[in-house]
């Protein structure tokens, strides 16, 4: 997919695994013979102790097998020792996706003991497996499940979002067995439409998210290859959701069975990611629906952690909303609510509603209506809204208005809009600002873009603005091919490109002066026309 959260998301899921891989000390090494020997009287100890031993509970042998794998993988069904030990690790947030150098993990090893009440309790547990990981050649525990024909176990993990396909299908040595695959397979929907469904919740593509989510046979249990599902993608996106949209949306996965509790092997949930990604109405709705509050984000309790990003945080508009988050997760940890004095007194609630401020700043530029946008300007608006009808945000709507707003007034307003913290090189109904600007001839918003370092080179449908400002100008006459072609050579100065030397209209032409043959009049013409070339591009190079 292509995406930069993805990037930063793995690298988050690797320091919430086993430790990097150092030798262990004499102490570890001891500790964690215990569970790979099977030692029962020890690891009763070793558990009971884990909370004055910091993080044994993590650590892992050569081949990355930790405490917990161990106790998986050797498991007694019906044995107390084993019982004891197993729900302490779990009560201790020991890793139930940690797996080890093949890619196995605990999951894998309960299903392959034949015990179904060993695999559900992994998947219940506060931290709770990932049904759907893979082993480095390909393994999973519906697969382990399928070949050691073991239906109550895959019909387990099936209900918990394991994926039935045709290749586990042909493994299935019973009828009773292909017969539980095939009709799993025939009641999910295809993978590709979960996976729209994942990048439009990323990317806001509200058309897309309504669609899909009206489908009774959405699958709620999906997972990516990362153990994200549906509500990781909503949780971690920029788009500008308005907190009734958030809210509607979480409801609306909720209803569809898509698990509030789920984590990833690093330990996140949606509710951390919604709330550190400043969404009050994800976490509002979350929180109404009972998932645990009391977490940890960066080795601090999630409040802690809310309220330092919170001090950090130039953003009005996101502090208000991290201080919505704080005062509702508080109460959930029994502390008192937050007075945040360093907020601005609210004169009224439609000052102070960014969205519909926003909205309004739209609806005055498509108007050219300047003394309206200069008073909304002065509010507090929501840079990033999209405007459910056209699709546009203000920027992009200043950018395209190249017959009704003057080059000054719409360079004036598109720096504003930027001032107030518009992304600039986002991409929104297809475009960015600049490809918008660019394709409309609208050289104010170019200049303005320029001004605050705009990425030139950024490409949009294949081309990049200098490349669609190139065509349009050969299609425009008059006063608006002199626009794009200003546009042009601001845009070749900003990259240090060779800039392209348009023909000049013909100037009048001088009396004859005496002199040699055929007189000076081509040489002063010549003059003439490399004169008013330079005196153009002074122009463009000064604006």
């Amino acid at each position: 997919m292509g995406r930069k959260f993805f990037l930063i998301l793995s690298a988050l899921l690797a320091t919430g695994t086993v430790q990097s891989m150092k030798p262990l000390t004499a102490q570890e090494k001891q500790w964690l013979e215990a569970f790979q020997q099977g030692n029962k009287a020890q690891m009763r100890e070793n558990v009971g102790d884990i909370g004055g031993q910091g993080g044994l509970i993590k650590i892992a042998d050569a081949q990355k097998r930790t405490a917990l794998w161990w106790v998986t993988k050797k498991y007694i069904s019906g044995d107390r020792d084993y019982e004891f030990v197993l729900a302490n690790l779990l009560e201790k947030e020991a890793n139930p996706n940690a797996a080890d150098q093949f890619g196995i993990t605990p999951l894998m090893n309960a299903v392959q003991t034949g015990d179904i009440e060993l695999v559900r309790t992994l998947l219940r547990a506060p931290k709770p497996s990932i049904v759907d990981m893979k082993g480095n050649l390909g393994e999973s525990a519906l697969k382990y499940a399928v070949t050691a024909d073991k239906p109550d176990i895959a019909s387990l993990l099936i209900s918990q979002g394991a994926i039935a396909t045709d290749d586990l299908i042909a493994l299935a040595k019973t009828d009773n067995m292909r017969n539980l695959l095939q009709d799993a397979k025939r009641k999910r929907p295809s993978e590709a439409k979960a996976e729209q469904l994942f990048d439009a919740l990323f990317l806001g593509q509200m058309d897309n998210i309504n669609a899909l989510l009206s489908q009774a046979d959405l699958n709620a249990g999906y997972v990516n290859n990362r153990g994200e599902n549906l509500l990781f993608a909503f949780a971690q996106s920029d788009y500008p959701y308005t907190e009734q949209q958030e809210e509607e949306i979480t409801q609306a996965l909720l209803k569809h069975g898509v698990r509030g509790e789920a984590a990833t092997a690093g330990g996140y949930t949606p509710l951390i990611l919604a709330a550190r990604e400043a969404h009050p109405g994800i976490v509002k709705t979350l929180i109404d629906s009972g998932v645990n509050v009391n977490l940890r984000i960066g080795g601090k309790p999630i409040d802690e952690f809310l309220i330092d990003i919170h001090d950090k945080e130039s953003n009005n508009q996101k502090r208000r909303a991290y201080e919505k988050i704080i005062n509702m997760i508080l109460p959930k940890l029994n502390k008192p609510q937050m007075l945040f004095p360093s907020a601005p007194p609210m004169p009224g609630p439609e000052f102070f509603d960014a969205n519909k401020n926003a909205a309004d700043l739209i609806v005055a530029i498509a108007k050219a209506d300047t003394a309206t946008i200069r008073e909304l300007l002065k509010k507090p608006f929501n840079p990033n809204f999209v405007d459910p009808e056209t699709e546009y945000t203000p920027l992009l709507t200043v950018a395209r208005s190249e017959e009704d707003l003057t080059p000054k007034d719409a360079k004036e307003f598109a720096l504003a809009i930027i001032a107030a913290g518009a992304d600039k090189d986002g991409i929104v109904a297809g475009f960015t600002p600049l490809a918008v600007a660019a394709k409309s001839g609208n050289l104010g918003v170019v200049e303005a873009l320029i001004a605050l370092g705009a990425d030139l080179t950024k490409q949009v449908k294949g081309q990049t603005a200098l490349a669609m400002a190139r065509e349009e100008e050969k299609v425009q006459t008059g006063q608006k091919k002199i626009a794009f072609q200003r546009i042009i050579n601001g845009l070749e100065n900003a990259q240090g490109i060779k800039l392209t030397n348009f023909d000049i209209a013909p100037t009048p032409t001088p009396s004859p002066m005496p002199g040699p043959v055929g007189g000076m009049q081509p040489l002063v013409s010549s003059m003439q026309k490399l004169l008013d070339q330079l005196n153009q591009l002074t122009v463009i190079l000064t604006k």
